[in-house]
């Protein structure tokens, strides 16, 4: 599978990677926001958080704005 050789890009939207995710949000939830600053050293987590999990999120989340 070629695409996987790709970095990150290729693994984060395999159909597998998404259906791993474990964050379903309960049904009144409608909205999900995050803020963050991009080039900031203190959101290197926050910055791997919405590489790696925002996708998952809105996969299992189809009803949900992120």
């Amino acid at each position: 599978m070629p695409f996987l050789k790709e970095g990150a890009q290729g693994i984060i939207y395999t159909k597998k990677y998404l259906e791993a995710g474990r964050l379903i949000f309960r049904d009144y939830v409608k909205i999900f926001t995050m803020n963050h600053i991009p080039e900031s050293e203190i959101s290197d987590g926050a910055n791997k958080f919405l590489i790696w999990k925002i996708p998952q999120i809105q996969f299992k989340n189809p009803n949900i704005q992120v």
